[in-house]
């Protein structure tokens, strides 16, 4: 990356960047802590609090406008076994006006209490939790727009390397990129069988990344500090860099916040949560090597298995097969990259927390080989850099 794009970059950072993410499932404790609720239990706590402030101002208003022993006329309101309730209590006084000389019994005015309380439990299991349920998983009818998933990807973002070369040095000379907007939810109903087949890929992809994780020790040295090493036989980097935080702050900060310090990433939506640790994930990549190569998506397997023994964090992604990519509708003027086996491990040292990321990724284009390794190499320099100062910037946030 150059360091004019850097600086675009970070300039785009400083001025806000929106956290893009799906609502993550009620039983997803570790990839997400936050469950926000749902409009439609919002809508019915407002009635039952409304209805309880006003039963309660009601009650108050007629105890204080019937004598000064307040805690006896308060009992005499609400006792339903005193002799006159329904000629004493003020929710029944007004209604006996109106059926004072009707042919209607007043014991219906108890009976329409329990009626309305009736009404509003109902409301609670079988309209609101079965909304909430059934929302979970909704189906995508039809292709969504560019502009619903990325309303804002400009058209500097397609410039050729030739037309990016030929503007001016200075930042002004070109609209800087948009930060995207926040995506609503927009998950995809699988199969039973694509959901055992994402399973699948999560299972195969850590079992992978286990066996590789072991053999770093072989890899090519390609720089000291931070430690970056490279395997031509997968095609794979590696980056190793300690920082002053908690291993768990140093995973909510890599894994859960990425958009919000990762310059290179312009959206990442949960397109599934399939369990407490896995997940389905789209991500959208900001354009790379000054605009030779446009914005990719990926569609991935996120797992993460954490061990509570030794405070350790053991993450890995890949793409999913066409089966399952297929499924997701693509938007115009990207293209679908391929994540191998990549992986996060983040565990506890005596000065913080250690981060480890070997990454793997096939961004479908044609670069000479060193040209590309050369830029695969400062991006990892430059992400780690960028998470650490993110970090330090929030050092309260993350301790």
């Amino acid at each position: 990356m150059t360091s004019r794009q850097n600086n675009n970059n970070v300039n785009i950072n400083n001025r806000g960047r929106n956290v893009i993410r799906g609502i993550p499932s009620v039983n997803d404790p570790l990839l997400y802590d936050e469950n926000p609720m749902s409009k439609d239990r919002q809508k019915f706590l407002i009635i039952c609090v409304f209805d309880f402030a006003l039963a309660t101002l009601l009650w108050l208003l007629s105890t204080v406008t019937k004598g000064d022993d307040w805690p006896k006329i308060f009992m005499q309101e609400i006792n339903l076994f005193e002799k006159h309730f329904l000629q004493t209590s003020l929710f029944d006084i007004i209604i006996v006006v109106f059926l004072h000389n009707g042919a209607l019994p007043q014991y219906l005015m108890i009976i329409g209490s329990f009626v309305i309380a009736w009404i509003e439990l109902w409301l609670l299991p079988f309209r609101v939790l079965a909304h909430e349920r059934s929302n979970d998983i909704v189906s995508i009818e039809t292709p969504p727009t560019e502009a619903t998933l990325v309303r804002s990807i400009h058209e500097d973002d397609f410039r050729s390397a030739v037309e990016y070369s030929s503007a001016s040095d200075d930042e002004e000379s070109r609209p800087p990129l948009r930060t995207p907007a926040s995506l609503t939810k927009q998950y995809i109903k699988l199969s039973s069988e694509m959901r055992n087949e994402c399973f699948n890929i999560a299972k195969i992809t850590e079992t992978n990344a286990r066996e590789i994780y072991n053999e770093i020790e072989n890899w090519k040295h390609l720089n000291s500090v931070p430690e970056v090493r490279y395997s031509d036989k997968l095609n794979s980097f590696y980056i190793k860099k300690e920082y002053h935080c908690l291993p768990k702050s140093l995973f909510i900060a890599m894994w859960k916040e990425n958009i919000a310090w990762n310059t290179q990433a312009k959206s990442s939506q949960i397109l599934l949560p399939l369990d407490n640790e896995t997940e389905l994930v789209r991500s959208i990549s900001q354009p790379a090597m000054n605009g030779y190569i446009a914005s990719r998506d990926f569609i991935d397997i996120k797992k993460v298995n954490f061990d509570k023994e030794t405070n350790t964090y053991f993450c890995t992604y890949s793409s999913v097969g066409p089966t399952i990519s297929q499924k997701v509708p693509t938007i115009d003027g990207l293209v679908r990259g391929i994540n191998g086996v990549n992986i996060i491990r983040i565990s506890p040292t005596e000065n913080g927390s250690l981060l480890e990321y070997i990454m793997n990724t096939d961004v479908k284009v044609r670069v000479p080989r060193m040209a590309m390794r050369g830029a695969q190499k400062s991006f990892l320099i430059g992400y780690v850099d960028s998470l650490e100062k993110y970090i330090t910037q929030n050092s309260t946030k993350y301790p």
